[in-house]
């Protein structure tokens, strides 16, 4: 307790801690029509004592004590940042570095709904109501799938946020509920970007471990496994995770240029899907909420 009071007095003081602050079958016609600083004291105060040169530092700020966060490591370099491992699940460490993470998720909310008005609330959901969310639902989510998955670039996001919209109706949808016109789930089929069966296991798989797979599997089939990855934290980052893990270098690179030539290959070549105008339209708004 001593030590944290010392700690919160040192923040007080407006000092700071010594660690810085093709194969995608059936991805159109789900949609309802069918369409495919560090801080030091202020000269007037005296140093504390551990920050005289050669003073030692205290306990709680050497390597092993309790408030030195875990540095995060990111994954498939997306946009582009260092690849490494998957991100830690150090709550202290991702709340250190995403202490402006509400601002954050405010931001990109507000943004959504430049690019798509229907994603303010869901009470134009009639069908399936309980699959809707609203941007601000979203966002947090979007916003951790990007980080996860080193999607840095802000071309490189509105290309993946432009999918997750046209292929979720602007986030009514949660599982493939429509083909041709009419209401038809495929099994499996789902997520906010509409995967097929195959790659929601894959996707399954990378999160959690194999007997839980099988086990969903075994009792649902593909739609236990859509299950599984049906939640919001799971769900609205399964594009980011394609994207990362399906898609080559050369496409990922083409988003980053941010040009319609790099969009269509990324829309017809990895993700398997048919272009058109609303599709186009949803990039272009995406693109321009995003650039700022």
């Amino acid at each position: 307790m001593k030590v944290l009071l010392f700690a919160f007095s040192l923040l007080a003081m407006g000092s700071a801690l010594p660690f810085g602050g093709g194969n995608h079958p059936g991805m159109a016609g789900h949609r309802p029509n069918g369409t495919s600083g560090h801080g030091m004291p202020p000269s007037n105060m005296p140093h504390p004592p551990f920050m005289t040169p050669g003073a030692p530092l205290p306990p709680f700020m050497t390597p092993g004590g309790f408030a030195k966060p875990t540095p995060l490591a990111f994954g498939p370099s997306v946009g582009l940042t260092t690849p490494g491992a998957q991100p830690t699940n150090d709550a202290m460490a991702i709340s250190y570095i995403r202490r402006d993470g509400d601002d954050d998720a405010s931001e990109l909310a507000s943004s959504i709904e430049t690019i798509a008005s229907g994603t303010k609330s869901c009470s134009s959901a009639t069908q399936f109501a309980n699959e809707c969310r609203t941007a601000s639902q979203a966002a947090p989510h979007i916003l951790t799938s990007f980080e996860k998955y080193s999607i840095t670039n802000a071309n490189v996001k509105a290309a993946v946020l432009s999918l997750m919209l046209y292929e979720s109706g602007e986030f009514k949808y949660n599982w493939g509920h429509f083909l041709a016109g009419g209401v038809s789930h495929t099994p499996g089929k789902g997520t906010r970007n509409m995967q097929s069966a195959a790659y929601n296991e894959e996707y399954a798989r990378s999160l959690f471990n194999a007997n839980k797979v099988d086990t969903a599997k075994s009792v649902e089939g593909a739609d236990g496994v859509l299950k599984l990855v049906s939640e919001d934290q799971y769900s609205f980052a399964s594009a980011a995770w394609f994207l990362a893990t399906q898609c080559d270098a050369s496409v990922r690179q083409g988003l980053q240029d941010g040009t319609q030539q790099g969009f269509e290959q990324y829309v017809s070549g990895c993700i398997g899907g048919t272009m058109d105008q609303s599709r186009l339209d949803y990039w272009n708004a995406a693109k321009s909420a995003l650039s700022g």
